[in-house]
């Protein structure tokens, strides 16, 4: 009541009531008397307050309500802002979030505050995170830092925050910025220099040893021709000759890593080759485990070598089946998509175009996020030491690089492996089958180059055999790519 009456005082019927009041009580004031015109003065300069006083209310109604409309802008700003803001309490406790900066920890943003921020930073970041809060606090300026954080229900993300501590030193604010996909650019990046150096040093063992064996088995076809056949020694060259044949092998291996092995590309049905091996994949995996295949309904025309195609999936199925020593499913879907700058960016690889992509998902052991990125490195394997040359995934990586395309891997812990392998589609690559050609071409060259080396070892041969062309067995891998006589 007391309150009303108060409010009520204050508009301008109740200051007239006041004004009339007061003029009574001076009415009666023989030693004051108000003369009728004092009496108009004062009304007059009540109402002109009055007036006064109904302005500044009008003042501050349309100062209010403008306020209230920047609160609102910045408000959305705040929250539909594609950064994540986080208000946090010296104690680390969330005071406030943004919608942003919930969608990063995966919660709901009333749900969020209260809770310690630090529970949502990865276990490892802890330690550095809570020196990092220390160090903003008794600097007083912004600091920055990089963390993962868990993200309820998705993949870890990578965030750079910007923090900085208020003039009380109560509160934090804290700016976090989505950096997932630059990372993954970067390891990408990273991963493509360092196999780019594996790739010269293959290549360059790779020439050495095709010149060591050129020489081992000219020089013992030499001897081998200069023997009576029942020579005691003829077997020690047979074997030797044996051993150079199994270093071909490997010297084949490192060749196509290194992209000097030969292609023969020409346009192919993707969905064509997997028809075509799926009796032979199945035959690789054995009868534990089932194939399952499921085609685009469209043709997906690539420009591609066959042969090395056919080989990715064997090398893949093969990889698949040491997966699931129990048994288990391999899938293979193939599929047309478009690569766009969104996907590079989320990615962190490929070029925008039209691509067709083939899925081999296998239902075994699977492996952590350390085996997944070093899988594609030479000599690295997830098998028991001695069991493989760690070649394998190497080469396919190579291989589809020669092929201007992509391969990635998405593998966790007991939930299987897939492999996703992206090939231009033909309709877009036109340039680049012509520098498939030049590179075939680049390739015979060093071949002949190389042949030159080894020329005189042959021409020994030839005179010792007193034939212009002398039969000189050669190592698998090696035929073709050298001439006997002069």
């Amino acid at each position: 009541m007391g309150i009303d009456t108060d409010r009520d005082m204050t508009t301008g019927a109740g200051l007239r009531r006041r004004a009339e009041d007061q003029l009574k009580m001076n009415a009666t004031d023989a030693d004051n008397p108000r003369t009728d015109d004092e009496t108009q003065r004062l009304l007059h300069e009540l109402q002109v307050h009055q007036v006064e006083l109904e302005m500044q209310n009008v003042e501050l109604r349309q100062a209010r309500d403008e306020a209230e409309t920047v609160l609102g802008k910045y408000t959305d700003l705040y929250d539909f802002a594609p950064v994540g803001y986080f208000t946090l309490g010296r104690s680390g406790d969330i005071i406030a979030v943004n919608l942003a900066g919930a969608s990063l920890i995966g919660g709901v943003r009333s749900r969020l505050i209260g809770r310690r921020f630090g529970l949502f930073v990865a276990v490892s970041n802890r330690p550095n995170f809570t020196g990092f809060l220390d160090k903003v606090l008794s600097s007083r300026i912004k600091e920055s830092c990089e963390v993962m954080l868990l993200n309820k229900g998705k993949q870890p993300v990578v965030v750079q925050i910007e923090a900085m501590a208020t003039a009380s030193g109560q509160e934090f604010r804290l700016a976090l910025i989505d950096i997932t996909g630059r990372k993954n650019l970067e390891n990408h990046l990273l991963q493509a220099e360092k196999m780019e150096t594996v790739v010269l040093l293959a290549e360059g063992i790779a020439q050495d040893i095709n010149n060591i064996l050129h020489m081992i088995v000219g020089y013992a076809g030499c001897s081998k021709m200069n023997m009576k056949d029942n020579d005691s020694l003829r077997v020690s060259l047979d074997y030797i000759i044996a051993a150079a044949d199994r270093g071909a092998n490997l010297t084949g291996s490192l060749l196509s890593f290194s992209r000097m092995q030969p292609v023969n590309p020409m346009p192919v049905d993707v969905n064509e080759i997997i028809r075509r091996v799926e009796t032979f994949l199945k035959m690789v995996i054995g009868e534990d485990i089932h194939l399952e295949t499921a085609c685009s309904k469209e043709g997906l025309k690539v420009t591609a070598d066959n042969s090395q195609v056919e080989q990715i999936l064997i090398s893949l199925a093969t990889n698949a089946r040491h997966a699931m020593p129990d048994g288990g499913k391999l899938s293979i879907i193939t599929e047309a998509i478009d690569i766009d700058q969104e996907f590079i960016r989320l990615q962190g690889f490929g070029e925008p175009g039209k691509y067709a992509l083939i899925s081999m998902t296998d239902t075994g052991v699977g492996m952590d996020r350390d085996t997944a990125r070093r899988i594609f490195e030479p000599f690295f394997t997830a098998r028991v030491h001695g069991k493989s040359s760690g070649l394998g995934l190497s080469i396919v990586y190579g291989v589809i690089r020669r092929h201007n395309g992509f391969i990635d891997v998405v593998s966790e812990p007991d939930k299987g492996t897939t492999f996703m392998i992206y090939l231009p589609l033909t309709e877009l690559i036109g340039d680049r089958q012509i520098s498939s050609g030049k590179h075939l071409k680049k390739f015979i060259r060093t071949s002949l180059e190389q042949t030159t080396r080894a020329e005189s070892v042959f021409i020994h041969a030839g005179r010792n055999s007193g034939s212009d062309n002398p039969h000189v067995p050669e190592p698998a891998g090696l035929q073709g790519s050298q001439e006997c006589g002069t």
